[in-house]
C-alpha cells in the first residue's frame, strides 16, 4: 500500500515542476526582444494634453477669423466634441484612480505631529509615494477639466457668432424697392444679368456634340412620360375611388390621397427629375455655366412641387366622391377650393422660382430688392385666393345648422406672416422676408403631412386596441378594469403618438433656423445625459426608465391581484373581506417596490431624502396629520379587519355595505343606492355597528300591535306560523313571538326570526309584513289606531256654562223644555279631533 502512495506523490511533484517551468519559459516566448517599453500613463496623458492644446488652438483662431461657413462650423464642431468627450473620459479616469488611492492613504493614519516620535521609514516612504501619486492624478483631473471648459467656451462662442451672423443678415436691409434711386439702377442691372445668362448658354453650346445630349435628354423624357401614362392609368384603375355605403376608414383614405398625388404627378415629374440630373451632370464639366446650373434646378424643383401640391390637393378634397375626403370640406366647396389652390400653387412656383434664381445667380441688390418685393407681392396674392373662410366650411357633422371652418387659426397666421413679409419686403428687409416665408411655407407643408400622418397612427393605434384578444388587450385588462385599462392606453398611446411627432416636426423645422445638426445631436446628449441638479444628474433617460419601470411594477402587481383574486384566493373558500385584505396589501407591496425601484433607477441618495423627510416631518405631522391617521387607520383596518368589504355596518346613524376600502378612506353603498365616503380613522375611534363581523346570520324584529278584543293565544300562532312558513326563515335558531306590553292603544306582539343572509333582509321584512296584514285581515283581527284622550278644561267650562245657561232659559220659557244634552270629552281617534256629545 505504501508503493501506490509514494509513486502518487512524486507524480503531483513532477506535475508542480512541469508547471513551474511552464509559467517560467511560455512568458519568454510570446515577449518581442525588439518591443519598446510601456508608455507610462503619465506621459501618455501629457501626449494627449498636448494633442488637445494644439486642437484648441487651432479652433480659437478660426474663430477669431470670423469667417465660418456651415462646413467648417460643423468640422469644428466634431473637432471640438471630440476632445471633450476625450477629456471627460480621461478626468474619470483620474477621478478613479485618487478614489482608489484614498483608502489607501487614509489607512496609514495621520503622520506625527512634531512632538511625537516619527514613523517607521517603510510607512513614511509609502505614504510619500501614495500622497505624489494622488497628487499626479488630481492634476491631471484638473488639466482635464481645464480642457472641457476651454472648449466648451470655444463651442458657445462659435455658435454665439454664427448666430450673430445670421442675426445680423436677417437685420441687413437692402436698397429700398420703391425708391426711384433703386430703379433707375433696375435696367442695367438687368441687362448684366441677361448678359450672364447669355454667356453661359453660350459656354454650353459651345460644348462638343451639346445637340446630341440634348436629343438624347429629349427621348429619354418622352420615353419616362410613355411609361408613366400606363403606370398612372393602372393605378387609378386599380386603387381609384370606388363609391360604397359606409365611409372609408382614415388609413384607406390617407392611402388613396397619396396614390392620387403620385399618378397626377407621375407623368410629368419622373420625366423631369431625370432630366435634370442629367443636365447637372453634363454642366457640371462646363466652364461658366454657373447661371444656367442656378437655372435648371430652380425651374426644375418648381415643376416638380406644383404638380404634387396640385395632386395633394385633388387627393384630399376628392371633388365628386365626399366619403374619401381628408379635410371634411362640404362637396359645394371643394372643387372650388381645388381650383384655387392650382391657382395659388402656381404663383408660389413662380415666387418660388424667382427667389431661388435671384440667390443662385448672385443678382446685383438693387434687382434683387425689386425682384424680392415682386414674388413676395405674388406669395401674399397666393396665399390670399386659397385663405378666405368661405371656401374652407366644414361639412356638418353633430350640428347640421352649425357652419364652422377648418383650421380658422392657420390660415390667420399664414395670412399675417405673409402680410407681414410683404411689409418687410416693401421696407428693405428681404432677406427676413424670405427667411420668415420659407419658415412659414415650411411649417405649414411639415404640419399637414404630420397631421394625416397623426390620424392614421393613431386609427392604427385604435384598430389595435379594438381587438378582443392580443397583448394589448391583455395588459389594457391588467392596468386596470376591463374597458378603462384600454382606455388609458388610447390615451398613453395618443400622447406617444402626438410625442414624436413634435420631435420629428422640430428635426425639420430646426435647420431653417439656423440649428446645424451637430448642435441638434448636442441638444439631445445634454437632454438624455441630464443635468445636475444638487449633486444628482437628472436625466429624461433616465425619468423614461424609472417610468417605464414604475409602469410596467405596477401593471405587474395589478396582474398579481387580478389572477391571485380570480384564480388561487377564490379557491381557498375564504369570505370575500379576507380576499380583499390580501388583495390591498398585495398591492400596497407592489407599489411600494415599485417606488423604490424608480428611485433606484434616476439614482437618488435615499438618505438624502431621509433626511429631507425627517426636516418636514414636523410640517407633515401637523399639515398632513389627518391623512397619515386615516392611511394608519387603514392598515390597520387591513390587518385587524374590524369591517370587511361586504359587511353592513352603521356609523354615526349612517347604515349601508362596504364597498371599497383604500388607503385613506371607505366606500359605504347605502340602501337608497348613495356612496359614503368615510375616513378610516372613524372606524378606529368611534363605536361601528357591524352587523356581519363573525358572520352574515342577523335577526330580525318585526313588531305589530292587535285590539284588546282579539284572541292573544290565535295572533300568537299566526305570527309563529307566518314565520314558519317562509323559505328564507332558519330553523335554527327557531322563530319566536313575544307578547311584549300593554300598550295605550293594542296589545303589543313581536316576531322574532333568523335569517342566513344579510342582503336579503329588506326583502324577508317586506313578505312578512305583508303576510301578517293578509292573515290579520283574512281572521278578522284589528289592528288599532293609536287613541289619546285630550283634556280641554276652558272648553269644557265654557260648554258647562253654555248648557247652564240653555237649561235657565228653558225653564222659563212655555214650551215643552227639550231633552238635555251633556258634552263629552273631545278625543283624538285615528289622527283626527272629534267632539263626543251624549
Amino acid at each position: 500500500m505504501a508503493e501506490p502512495a509514494a509513486l502518487f506523490r512524486r507524480l503531483l511533484g513532477s506535475l508542480a515542476a512541469g508547471w513551474l517551468l511552464l509559467a517560467a519559459v511560455v512568458p519568454a516566448f510570446g515577449q518581442d526582444p525588439a518591443a519598446a517599453p510601456a508608455v507610462s500613463p503619465a506621459a501618455e496623458f501629457t501626449a494627449r494634453f498636448t494633442a488637445w492644446q494644439a486642437v484648441l488652438n487651432q479652433a480659437a483662431t478660426r474663430i477669431a477669423a470670423g469667417d465660418l461657413d456651415t462646413a467648417a462650423y460643423e468640422a469644428l464642431r466634431r473637432d471640438l466634441t471630440r476632445v471633450q468627450a476625450e477629456a471627460r473620459e480621461a478626468g474619470a479616469a483620474a477621478a478613479g484612480g485618487r478614489d482608489g488611492m484614498r483608502p489607501l492613504l487614509l489607512s496609514l493614519g495621520s503622520p506625527p505631529a512634531g512632538d511625537q516620535a516619527p514613523e517607521a521609514a517603510a510607512v513614511a516612504a509609502e505614504r510619500k509615494r501614495l500622497t505624489d501619486a494622488m497628487a499626479e492624478v488630481e492634476g491631471r483631473g484638473k488639466q482635464a477639466d481645464l480642457i472641457l471648459t476651454r472648449s466648451g467656451i470655444l463651442l458657445r462662442t462659435a455658435a454665439d457668432q454664427r448666430m450673430t451672423r445670421l442675426t445680423e443678415h436677417l437685420r441687413r436691409r437692402s436698397p429700398m424697392p420703391l425708391s426711384p434711386t433703386t430703379w433707375a439702377e433696375v435696367p442695367e442691372q438687368a441687362a448684366y444679368v441677361q448678359e450672364r445668362i447669355g454667356h453661359a448658354v453660350d459656354a454650353v453650346i459651345a460644348q462638343p456634340g451639346w445637340r446630341g445630349r440634348l436629343s438624347k435628354l429629349a427621348a429619354i423624357a418622352a420615353v419616362l412620360a410613355l411609361l408613366a401614362l400606363p403606370v398612372r392609368r393602372l393605378l387609378r384603375r386599380r386603387f381609384g375611388y370606388s363609391p360604397g355605403p359606409e365611409r372609408p376608414r382614415y388609413r384607406e383614405r390617407m392611402m388613396r390621397m397619396a396614390i392620387e398625388a403620385v399618378a397626377g404627378a407621375l407623368v410629368t415629374v419622373a420625366p423631369t427629375v431625370a432630366v435634370t440630373a442629367s443636365l447637372l451632370g453634363v454642366l457640371r464639366d462646363v466652364p461658366d455655366a454657373g447661371p444656367v446650373s442656378a437655372l435648371v434646378p430652380s425651374i426644375a424643383g418648381g415643376i416638380v412641387a406644383f404638380f404634387l401640391a396640385t395632386g395633394v390637393a385633388r387627393g384630399t378634397l376628392v371633388p365628386g366622391h365626399p366619403e374619401w375626403q381628408l379635410a371634411d370640406i362640404t362637396p359645394d366647396r371643394a372643387r372650388p377650393l381645388v381650383r384655387r389652390i392650382t391657382v395659388a400653387a402656381t404663383g408660389l412656383t413662380v415666387a418660388g422660382t424667382g427667389i431661388s434664381l435671384s440667390e443662385g445667380m448672385f443678382t446685383p441688390p438693387e434687382l434683387r430688392s425689386v425682384v424680392g418685393l415682386a414674388t413676395m407681392a405674388l406669395i401674399v396674392a397666393s396665399l390670399w385666393t386659397v385663405l378666405p373662410g368661405r371656401l374652407w366650411v366644414v361639412a356638418p357633422q353633430a350640428e347640421p345648422d352649425a357652419r364652422r371652418t377648418a383650421w380658422p387659426r392657420v390660415r390667420l397666421a399664414v395670412g399675417a406672416v405673409a402680410a407681414l413679409s410683404l411689409v418687410a419686403a416693401a421696407l428693405g428687409y428681404l432677406a427676413a422676408a424670405v427667411y420668415a416665408s420659407k419658415l412659414m411655407l415650411a411649417g405649414v407643408i411639415v404640419a399637414g403631412v404630420l397631421h394625416a400622418v397623426r390620424g392614421v397612427l393613431r386609427e392604427m393605434w385604435c384598430a389595435l386596441l379594438e381587438r378582443r384578444g392580443g397583448l394589448l388587450a391583455e395588459v389594457g385588462d391588467t392596468i386596470a378594469e376591463p374597458g378603462m385599462g384600454r382606455r388609458y392606453l388610447n390615451h398613453a398611446g395618443w400622447v406617444v403618438i402626438d410625442g414624436a411627432l413634435f420631435v420629428v416636426a422640430a428635426l425639420a423645422l430646426l435647420p431653417l433656423t439656423g440649428t446645424s445638426v451637430s448642435e441638434m445631436a448636442d441638444v439631445a446628449d445634454t437632454v438624455f445625459g441630464g443635468v445636475v441638479i444638487a449633486g444628482v444628474r437628472v436625466a429624461p433617460a433616465s425619468v423614461l426608465k424609472a417610468a417605464v419601470a414604475l409602469a410596467t411594477m405596477t401593471a405587474a402587481t395589478r396582474f398579481l391581484q387580478r389572477h391571485l383574486d380570480g384564480w388561487f384566493l377564490a379557491r381557498l373558500s375564504l369570505d370575500i373581506g379576507l380576499r380583499n385584505s390580501i388583495r390591498t396589501g398585495v398591492g400596497y407591496l407592489g407599489a411600494t417596490l415599485a417606488v423604490l425601484v424608480a428611485v433606484g433607477i434616476l439614482g437618488l441618495d435615499l438618505s438624502n431624502l431621509a433626511m429631507i423627510a425627517s426636516a418636514l416631518s414636523v410640517g407633515i405631522g401637523f399639515g398632513l396629520q389627518n391623512i397619515v391617521g386615516n392611511f394608519i387607520a387603514g392598515l390597520v383596518m387591513l390587518v385587524e379587519r374590524p369591517v370587511k368589504v361586504g359587511d353592513w355596518v352603521v356609523v354615526d346613524g349612517v347604515e349601508g355595505v362596504v364597498r371599497r376600502i383604500s388607503v385613506r378612506a371607505t366606500e359605504v353603498r347605502t340602501f337608497q343606492g348613495a356612496s359614503l365616503v368615510i375616513p378610516n380613522s372613524e372606524f378606529i375611534s368611534k363605536a361601528v355597528v357591524n352587523w356581519t363581523l363573525l358572520d352574515r346570520t342577523t335577526r330580525v324584529e318585526i313588531k305589530v300591535g292587535v285590539g284588546y278584543d282579539a284572541d292573544a293565544r290565535l295572533v300568537h300562532d299566526l305570527l309563529l306560523r307566518i314565520a314558519q312558513e317562509h323559505p328564507h326563515v332558519l330553523r335554527d335558531p327557531p322563530p319566536v313571538v313575544a307578547f311584549r306590553d300593554f300598550g295605550a292603544s293594542a296589545l303589543q306582539f313581536e316576531l322574532r326570526f333568523f335569517l342566513a343572509d344579510t342582503e336579503i333582509i329588506q326583502t324577508v321584512r317586506n313578505d312578512v309584513r305583508m303576510q301578517i296584514l293578509e292573515t290579520f285581515r283574512a281572521q278578522r283581527i284589528e289592528i288599532p289606531y293609536e287613541q289619546r284622550v285630550v283634556h280641554m278644561p276652558r272648553v269644557e267650562a265654557l260648554l258647562e256654562d253654555l248648557l247652564a245657561a240653555r237649561d235657565t232659559a228653558s225653564s222659563i220659557a212655555p214650551a215643552e223644555p227639550a231633552p238635555s244634552k251633556r258634552a263629552g270629552p273631545i278625543r283624538n281617534v285615528s289622527g283626527k279631533k272629534r267632539v263626543l256629545i251624549e
